[in-house]
Formats: structure tokens, sequence, C-alpha cells
């Protein structure tokens, strides 16, 4: 049996296990019965009714806008979970929904009122919940969401030893500035922010400690992402692990040549797209086998819907529909603009302002300090990976058009990798000293 063989056999052994522990685990939480989660429930209903869907957290600052819309459906799903009937009950995802009424008022008349679901949300896998469910046994919503940012703070911590350990201090110093960077203390205030953090941080353990299995372990990141995440910033567990790969290889051992690197990220990038794919693709199979040719459809509609459904100035559907330059213009512009401390009155001029200005500074400090020579390999594998979050927003542009308040965070590999690129390149030692040492040559001369 020759090696690439053996190779597609483990890669599908990695594929066949995640899948098993993802829906063995979902299974398993959804035996708690719903009188066990009913007292939390209660209590998480009477948070939603008493907070805005789309919260602006501090001041207009439209990056620190919540989503107690998308956790509330969230929770009504995983109330409706028929513990009698699970396997159902995980592929058929339903919920109460009455239309015209806020997502609070539905999640409040199915606890307090008994209303029995008539909606499903199929689509998604919501595997949120196998934290989600458990917890709601011991508390509601504010100490879940308190609970699992405290998980990804653990993570963190983790790879933060991890990094020192291996002396990669600029690595660390990078990835966590990028993190605050777009405000990684919202994913306290919405589960919905938090899951695609959590894997991309686990994500990156993963690489510190076995760098020459990365291919394995995207493909189990692809899959982890489709089933935790509610289509956020999901490009973030694929390009960050990577750039962290890149940086401990240019550290630990020599980059191969640019097109053998490229390669190499090619594969790891198929590796979790075809996983993140086929994860989506078995839950809507399954939703045709158990729910019907219907549900399949509108998984799919739906889907379509996210790439290229009409939008509208506002992004609500309350104003002027644009055209399709509008909306590719207005996602990248949109998602721009959260990285930096504007308000919502801010103007697209503005936001195009801002970020030319910025890369025209940083571009111009690159230009002054740099190494000579730099490493245009490394740099231009950096530059392909910062523009994946773009690509997404295009692709997806229905989608990023109207969340932009979080699916801006994908941005945050862009981010990790113009600080890379300025803190490996630059050396303003290096350029003061070549500067004396000419002057003192002159002086000889002269």
């Amino acid at each position: 049996m020759n090696s690439p063989m053996k190779d597609c056999l483990k890669n599908i052994l990695v594929f066949l296990i995640t899948f098993i522990v993802c829906v063995g685990t979902l299974l398993l939480v959804c035996q708690i019965p719903q009188s066990a989660i009913q007292k939390n429930s209660k209590k998480s209903a009477e948070y939603f009714s008493g907070h805005e869907g789309f919260p602006l957290l501090i001041g207009d600052k439209i990056n620190s806008r919540s989503d107690n819309y998308a956790d509330c459906v969230l929770l009504n799903v995983i109330y409706n979970m028929d513990s009698d009937n699970s396997f159902k009950a995980i592929i058929a995802d339903s919920y109460y929904r009455h239309d015209g009424e806020d997502a609070s008022d539905d999640y409040e008349d199915a606890v307090f009122n008994g209303k029995n679901p008539n909606n499903e949300y199929s689509r998604y896998w919501h595997g949120s919940q196998v934290f989600i469910r458990p917890l709601l046994t011991i508390t509601s919503i504010e100490g879940i969401r308190l609970v699992i940012f405290g998980l990804l703070l653990a993570l963190n911590i983790w790879l933060a030893a991890l990094l020192v350990k291996r002396k990669l201090y600029s690595a660390a110093a990078i990835y966590f500035i990028s993190m605050l960077l777009v405000e990684i203390w919202m994913t306290a205030f919405s589960l919905e922010y938090v899951m695609s953090f959590l894997v991309m941080t686990g994500a990156c353990i993963a690489v510190v400690y076995a760098k020459k299995r990365a291919t394995y372990i995207f493909i189990a990141t692809g899959m982890v992402t489709c089933f935790l995440d509610f289509l956020t910033c999901e490009t973030l567990t694929f390009t960050v692990p990577v750039i962290l790969l890149l940086v401990i290889r240019s550290k630990y051992e020599a980059l191969g040549s640019f097109k053998s690197e490229i390669s190499k990220i090619i594969k790891y990038g198929l590796a979790w797209l075809i996983s993140y794919g086929l994860m989506f693709s078995a839950k809507w199979l399954l939703v045709y086998a158990v729910l019907g040719k219907s549900a399949f459809i509108n998984a799919l509609q739906n889907a379509a819907f996210r790439i290229e459904g009409t939008v509208t100035v506002d992004g609500l559907g309350l104003g002027e529909a644009v055209n399709l330059w509008q909306r590719l213009s207005g996602v990248i512009l949109r998602n721009l603009a959260c990285l930096f401390p504007v308000g919502s009155h801010v103007t697209s001029s503005m936001v195009f302002g801002l970020a030319l200005g910025t890369l025209a500074v940083l571009g111009a400090v690159f230009y002054l300090f740099r190494k000579e020579p730099t490493d245009g390999k490394f740099i231009g594998l950096l530059l392909l990976i910062g523009l994946i979050p773009y690509l997404r927003f295009l692709c997806l542009s229905n989608h990023a058009y109207i969340h932009y308040f979080f699916t801006y965070r994908a941005q945050m590999a862009t981010v990790m990798v113009i600080f890379s690129i300025l803190v490996f390149s630059l050396s303003p030692s290096y350029v003061l000293g070549k500067n004396n040492k000419a002057g003192k040559t002159g002086k000889k001369q002269k």
C-alpha cells in the first residue's frame, strides 16, 4: 500500500473519530431532561426579556455590539430538545417561534407557558450545547457566559505558557495584542462569539505540541468549528493556527521554497475546508433522511441566501436595497470599520481614510527600518493568509454585510500578519548601526 493511500486512510480515520466524538457527545448531553434545566431556563428567559437583542455595550462603538438574539434562539433550541428521542432532536433542532414576536418573547412562551416547538433550525449542528446544556443545570445564561469565557482564558494561559517555554516571546505578544484589537473581551457577553475562539485557541495549542501532524489537526479543527460555531468568524480556526505554525517553523527550521510552503498551506487549507464542508453536508443529509426533502431544501436555501441574498443600506431590511458593487464594497468597509474605535455615524470615506492612513504609516515604518535582506518568502506567505478573511466576506457577502459587528473578528488573522511582518522584518538598531558605521567610514576617508 503506497504512502498517499495510507495518508488518505489516516485522514478518513481522523474524520470519522472526530465525527463520532462530536455526535456522541451531543447525544449524551441531550439525555439531560428538560426538567433539569427548567429553573435556569426560566432565569435565562427573564434575562433576555429585560435586555435588548443587539445592545451596544460602550457608547455607540459599533464593535461593542453584543448579540442576545442569537443566544436566546440557541437556548430556545436547547430547551426544546426531546431527551426521549434524542437522535431526531439533534437533527431537527426544534424550537418555538411566533412570527412577528421578539426572540425573547418566543423563548419566554416556551419556558413559562409551555408552548410546543413549531419550527426547526436544522441547518446548524448547534454543538455548543455540549457545554451549555450541562451548565444550565447549575446556572443561567449570565453564569454560563462567564464559565465559558473562563475556559477561553484558561486555554489562552496554557497557550501563553507553551509559547514562553519555547522562547516564542514575539509570537505570544503578536497573538495576544491581536486578540485585544478585535475586542476579545466581547466574547464574555455572547455565547455566539466565543465558540470560534475556543476552537482557534485549542488548534493553536495542538499546533505547538504537534506541528508535524498539522493536517490531522486541521481536519479535526474544521469539523469542530462547523459543529460548535454559529457562522461568526470561523476562518480564525484555520488562519491563526497556520500563522503560528509558520512562525514556529521559521524559528526552529528553515522554510522551504515558496512553492513548497504554499503547497503545504493549501494542503492544510483544503483539509480544513473539506472537513468543514463535509460536516455541514453530513448534517444536511441527516436532515433529508430524518425530516424529509422540504427541510433539506430549506437548509440549502438559507445557505444560498447567506452568499448573495439581498441586503439593504442599513443591513436590517428597513432601507433601500443595495446593488452588487455596493454590497461587495460595503461588506469590506463595514468589517474594516470595526477595527477602529468608531461610532455608528462613521462614513465609508472615513473608514477608507483610516485604513489607508494606517497602512501608509505602517508601510513607511517597514520601508525605513526593514532588515536587509528581508525575508520576502515569509512575508508573501503571511500576506496570502491575511487576505483570507476578505475572501470569506466576499463569498458570504450577505451574511458579513448584515453581521459585520461580529464577522469582523476574522480579521484578527490580518492584524497578526501585519504585526508579524513588522516584528520579524524590522530592526531599527540595525539601521542606526549601519548609518553610524557609514558615518565613521566617511570620517576616516575625509
